[in-house]
Parts: structure tokens; sequence; C-alpha cells
């Protein structure tokens, strides 16, 4: 069963996908400078990783911030469908 992500995961995506972003910079700067082909695999690895996780980063911000129906039938926003409770006093 998958696990919804949460606020506090947003810290480690960011990380992973800087900490991809950096690698795969060091590691294509070792290919263009020692044009040795496995620098050139380890580049392309890296770029993959920090692209996907910048994309599923942009992904899960898109989802987050679109309007959502509540069960009272009235649009909100932030990705969640549950209805404030009503206002008494």
């Amino acid at each position: 069963m998958r696990r919804k992500r949460s606020r506090e995961d947003e810290p480690l995506a960011g990380c992973i996908a800087v900490t991809g972003t950096v690698a795969a910079l060091m590691w294509t700067t070792a290919f263009v400078f020692s044009h040795t082909w496995y620098h050139g695999v380890i580049a392309a690895t890296w770029v993959l990783i920090a692209a996907g996780w910048w994309v599923k980063s942009a992904r899960q911000r898109k989802h987050e911030s679109a309007p959502v129906r509540d069960p009272n039938g009235e649009t909100t926003k932030g990705g969640t469908a549950e209805a404030a409770p009503p206002f008494t006093d």
C-alpha cells in the first residue's frame, strides 16, 4: 500500500533533488575532463534521478494546489477533501 506524502517529506525530496543535481554536475564535469565512459554513465544516472525528483516534486505541488470539492459541495484549495466543521457561536 502506498503511503500518502506528507509535508514532512518535502525537505527530503528537495534534498534528494538538489543532491542529484549537484552530483550530476560533478560527474558531468569529471566526464568532460577525463573522457572515461563510466563517468558519462554515472552522470546520466544522476541526471535521471535528479530530473525524476524535480518532476515528482512539481507534480505534487501542482496536485496540492488544485481546487478540491469538499463534501458540502464547495470548492476549496489545498489538496484535501475534508470539510471544516461548521462555525457555531
